[in-house]
Order: structure tokens, then sequence, then C-alpha cells
């Protein structure tokens, strides 16, 4: 190592003298990143930012100056330097007020001077450099400035959706990296240079920046659409267990249920990977490696989701582990875990032997984390439990059978009941999670639903047992859930009136209560037409979650084809606050309540002024009462197709048989009138 000059230290030790009141420029900035002196007691946040901006200014001039090949020009590869060696500064501070003020201006700076647009049609540039049959095959000046800009990606873009979208939305770039991981596969195993290491950097930066924005459902397809799996698939075999276990963390977010079977017969990877969480659960830092027990353990969950895969991790030695992470790990850990180990037992030879080993005490660990307080985790453990136990999707013995007498007598609703001039919908939590008089709530539920015909129903809150009871009694409705485990939401369209064409389930994989969005692609009396529901993050201390997750459900309303109708509705758990700190809803997005007059007597789905369910609120002084449930809607760009007329909540009369009303939320049932001429199908 370079002994540093006497000048470097005078310089080093004024800094420090000044306690971070000094505002350094770039090269002392540089110079103190090289020492061990913390940065938080010489550089203030403010001089970080400033340091920021100031790069990303250079980054963009240089780049308007000489669009191509700007990485030659030493102010950008400076500036470049800079500005990743600030932002992996912001990790040695302090969490504060400041310390985020900073951060959200450092986003803004990066939208503001275009700099992700910047650094990935550069890095778009470098990657199309070079010698194709060897591995790197780049000059030495250009490995460095590749790896310092896709250090930059990996580092800004870690659990941000916003920007994780925009990398996957510049094609060129996605292209230009899944094409290089073809260009390699020969050179890498065959013909290394002597910049091996290097290489292998730049190789490992790719695969975690596609880990990292396929983390996310709505980029998927389009990593998918440039090849990825089979451009991914050869460095399973890799010599490198780091870039071994990220093909295959990247493999298990974008491979389906048959995909995944790319790694079935992988024994070697999948056993690093059992290694690796092994590991991890040693370790006293919050990550191994670059991985925390959390991915890990994702990991394992997804890649269980082929059979082959099952008797691999449980020969490997993954149950145990799994069970130690739901026995001591957070919230999120126990979540995944016990997910696992649902996927794991659904092979028949696995679940005989997790029931039998008694050591791994599963059914005991399982009970007790089936009494937490979280309710997802709460409920996933009780579906684990029941797939142990044999008895998922058991109804009790008084729903068990339906008379045929029943059967024969239940009316079925005809095409020409079905108004041709509108379109009725229902959105309703159903209160799947309380157990009180579960059968005679559902059953009123169904006894609403068939009475009133809707041609949607948008359910949340639904459990196994509701779902087999709505599907065994609503006999005119096709019925598409979002999951089978714990609680999730469902959609039931009418047959012979909504013609499905797809349907996908997207999960908000910040949520640690396990809450998703379901869409379903249709026609309705043949509009074409998009539905969505979801049931976002509870509680007040989760606040932020459910508002990022209403920008990403507001995203795919925006954002859905222009000839579709949208309706999006559903238990949002909001409050207008919150739509207001989101910046309200987005333009053309409309709320149905307020677009039918504002009726003061239909305000409120979650009242405990009036609904009794709950019982804590019976006590209270202080009855709350909140418009959690809500409808919108976008109309496609030609014209409005429909419009809603009415607005109505249903489910306020008490069951005389249990004295509960059937939820604690009133239904929400929205009528539209048709304004074109349609062909019923």
């Amino acid at each position: 190592m370079e002994k540093p000059s006497k000048h470097d230290i005078e310089l080093v030790l004024e800094i420090i003298k000044h306690k971070g009141k000094m505002v350094l420029d770039s090269e002392r900035f540089m110079l103190i990143k090289t020492t061990l002196i913390p940065l938080p007691k010489v550089v203030s946040l403010s001089n970080l930012l400033e340091l920021a901006k100031g790069s990303m200014i250079r980054i963009q001039t240089t780049y308007d100056e000489s669009k191509n090949e700007c990485y030659v020009n030493p102010d950008f590869r400076k500036s470049s330097e800079l500005l990743l060696g600030v932002l992996s500064s912001f990790s040695h501070y302090d969490p504060s007020p400041q310390k985020s003020r900073m951060i959200k201006m450092f986003e803004q700076y990066e939208e503001e001077y275009k700099t992700i647009e910047i650094v990935c049609e550069v890095s778009t540039q470098l990657l199309k450099t070079g010698v194709y049959s060897e591995f790197p095959g780049m000059q030495g000046e250009n490995i460095k400035s590749v790896n310092v800009l896709l250090s930059y990606l990996v580092n800004t873009s870690q659990d941000d959706f916003d920007l994780c979208y925009k990398i996957s939305q510049l094609t060129e770039f996605i292209k230009a990296a899944t094409f290089k991981l073809e260009q390699w596969v020969e050179p890498y195993f065959t013909k290394r240079s002597e910049q091996i290491i290097e290489g292998a950097h730049i190789l490992e930066l790719l695969c975690r920046l596609l880990y990292i924005v396929t983390m996310f459902e709505e980029n998927i397809q389009r990593i998918r659409d440039v090849n990825c799996i089979e451009s991914m698939k050869p460095y399973l075999n890799s010599d490198d267990n780091g870039i071994r276990l990220l093909c295959l963390a990247v493999l298990s977010n974008i491979a389906n249920e048959s995909e995944i079977q790319t790694v079935d017969s992988n024994d070697g990877i999948i056993k690093y990977l059992v290694w690796a969480v092994s590991m991890a659960l040693k370790t006293e830092c919050e990550l191994w490696d670059i991985w925390s027990l959390t991915e890990l353990a994702k990991i394992v969950k997804q890649v269980a989701r082929n059979d082959s895969n099952k008797r691999l991790l449980v020969q490997h030695g993954a149950v145990p582990l799994l069970v130690g992470i739901a026995e001591q790990g957070d919230t999120d850990e126990q979540y995944e875990a016990v997910c696992g180990l649902s996927n794991l037992s659904l092979d028949k030879q696995n679940k005989s032997q997790m029931i039998e080993t008694k050591d791994w005490k599963i059914i005991e660990i399982l009970e007790r984390i089936a009494k937490s307080p979280e309710e997802a985790l709460k409920n996933i453990s009780k579906e684990a439990l029941c797939t142990l136990q044999n008895n998922q999707t058991q109804l009790p013995e008084s729903s068990q059978e339906i008379s045929m007498e029943e059967s024969s007598c239940k009316q079925s609703i005809s095409d020409e009941e079905s108004s041709p001039q509108g379109i009725t919908l229902l959105s309703w939590n159903i209160e799947g999670l309380s157990g009180d008089s579960i059968e005679e709530r559902t059953s009123a539920v169904i006894s609403i639903i068939n009475k009133g015909k809707p041609d949607v129903v948008f359910l949340q809150e639904v459990i196994v047992v509701t779902l087999e009871m709505l599907s065994r009694k609503c006999l005119d409705y096709t019925f598409i859930e979002s999951g089978v485990e714990g609680y999730f939401t469902a959609i039931m369209v009418k047959q012979n009136v909504v013609q499905v064409t797809d349907s996908k389930i997207i999960p908000f994989t910040s949520s640690k209560q396990g809450r998703t969005l379901q869409r379903v692609e249709c026609t309705i009396k043949g509009l074409p037409c998009l539905l969505m529901t979801s049931h976002l993050e509870s509680m007040k201390t989760n606040s932020d979650e459910r508002k990022h997750q209403m920008k990403r459900a507001l995203h795919h309303v925006v954002n859905a084809s222009r000839d579709r109708t949208v309706i999006f509705g559903g238990d949002f758990n909001i409050k207008d606050r919150e739509i207001r700190e989101i910046k309200g809803l987005p333009n053309g997005v409309l709320d149905i309540w307020i677009e039918t007059g504002r009726n003061k007597e239909t305000q409120f789905t979650w009242d405990t002024s009036i609904n009794t369910n709950l019982k804590w609120a019976e006590n209270q002084d202080f009855k709350p009462k909140i418009r959690f449930d809500r409808i919108y809607m976008r109309h496609p760009k030609t014209e409005p197709v429909i419009s809603p007329v009415s607005f109505q909540l249903i489910g306020k009369e008490k069951i005389p048989t249990c004295g509960l009303f059937p939820s604690d939320h009133w239904g929400i049932l929205v009528h539209f009138d048709i304004h074109i001429n349609t062909t019923t199908p």
C-alpha cells in the first residue's frame, strides 16, 4: 500500500480538527474515505448531499457533451466514483429525520439530473465493448468503469420499487446485460483472461441487479422477455458459489413452477443453498455475505415449488434450519420459514418425515407461532398445520354436506336475469379472521350474493373454509383466489356474463402481512375490463407500507391497457389523509363514492358505532368509523363506456341466530350503467 504523503496527513488532521464543520470538496472527501476515521465525525450530511449533487451535474454535463463513449472522459469516471462513494457513505450515519430528508433529496436529484438513465446508457455502451471470445474481454479502465456504474445501480435500487421499475423499462440496458451473460458463457468456463477477478465482480453485479429488479412482480415479464432464464442457467454450474446462489435467486423470482425444474437436478446448488442458510443462522450480523436470513428463506420457499426440489431440500437438511428460523427469527424471517415448511410438506414423503421426526418439533413450534399477534404469521402457521395434519380443506361437520334437495332446488341465474343495460359489482371484507359464528356469517354472505346476483364480487379476508362454502353454494360464479394460505382475496365472476382472459397475483414484497394485488383481465357483457382487488396493510403503525402499496396499485390502474375500463376495489385500510400524502389520486382515477354524490349515509364502511362485531369497541366511549373500503375506476382512452349510478352499503342487518352482522365491514354494492351498444356474449 502506498504510504500517504505529508500533505495528505496534514490535511486529514486539519479535517479532524474541524469536527465536521469543514465543507469538504471531492478530493478531501475521497481522502477521508481511505482512512479509518468514522465519516459522521468529520463529514456532515449536507456536505454529502452537495457532493452528490455536484457529481450528478458533472455526469450529466459530460454525457451531454459526448454521448458516445463518454466513459473515456476522465471527469465522467471521477464523478462516477465520487457519486458511488457518497451513496455508500449514507449507511455510516444513524437514522434521523435529517438523514431521511437528505436521502429523499438525493433521490430527487437523481430524477432531476437523469442519473439512472445515464448510468444505464453508459453501462450499456461498456457492456458492448471488448472481445467476446474472452472473459471478461474488456480493457482494464473499462472494467473499472463498469464496476463502478453497476455498483451504483445495485446500491441505489435496493428495495426501491420506483427505481427498479425504471431500470426494467430501460430495455436496451436489460438486453445488453442478459446478452453479455449469454456471450460470456463459453469463455467464462473455458477462456478466462488475466482480469478474471474483475470480470467475476461484473458478473456478480449483473446478477445482483437482476435479482433486485425481479423482487418486484411488475418487472418480471420484462426480464423474462430478454431471455434471462436461459442466460442465467449455465452459471448454476459456476465454481463460484456466490454466482451460483445469485443465479438461483433470480431464477426463483422469475421462473414459473414448471421452469423452476431447471434446477431440480442440480444437487450441488441446493446443497449450497442449505449451507448458506445454516451460515446465516450462525452469524451475529444482519447479513451473511450479501444475504439476509429472510432472503435466503424466501429462496428456499420459491425453489420448493418444484417437487424434485422439495425432496432435495429435505435430504440436505433444510427442515431443521427452517424450524430454527421459525422459532428464533424476527417476524419476516419466521414468515418465510413457515411458508418454506408449508411448501416442503406438500410432498407426501416429506410430510411423513416431518411428522415422524420428533426432534424437529415442527407441530409444537407451528402451534406456538399460530398464536402470534401478527396476522399473516399466525394464519400461515395455521395453514401449515392443516397441511401437515391432512385437514387443510376440511370444513366443520355442520357444513360438510349440502343435501340433494338443497342442491336440486338451487336456482340458477340465467343470462336474462343479468340486466344487459348495466353491471353490478360487490366488494366486501367478509371478516374471515374472526372465528365467531364463521359458518353462520358466511352463510349470510352467500345468501346476500345469491339474492343480489352481482356480476362481479371482490372479497377480502377469505380463508380456506369460507372459500369452500362459497364455491359450493354460489354455483353460478367462477372463483379466482389469490392464495390458499392464511387469508387472501378472491374475485367471483358470473358465468356466461364475464369471460376471463388472464389473471395475476402481484405480491407486495415488503408487506409484513402477506398482502397482494389481484388482477383479472376479462370482458363483461362485451366490454374489455381489468378488475383489481386488494386488502392493503392494516394498522396505524403500517401507514408507510400501506401508502406504498396504494401507490403501486394505482400505478397498475393508470398504466393498464387504454382499451380497458379499470375497476379497483377492496379493503384499503386507508384514510383520506394518507391519500393526500401520496399526492391524491392520479388524473383519470375516480372515487366511486365521490362520483355518486358523497352520500353521508354510505360514507363509512367500518363503523363501530353501529357494527358490534368487534367486542373491544363495545366499552369504548369513542366509536371509530372510517371509509376503509373503496372502489376506484378508470375509463378507457376512447370514451366512458360505463358510469356509476348508485353506491349502496349492504350487510347491515344482524343475523338472528348469532346476533352478529355478516362482517365487521359493510359491503359496497355499485351499479354501473352501460353507455354503448354491446352484444352479450
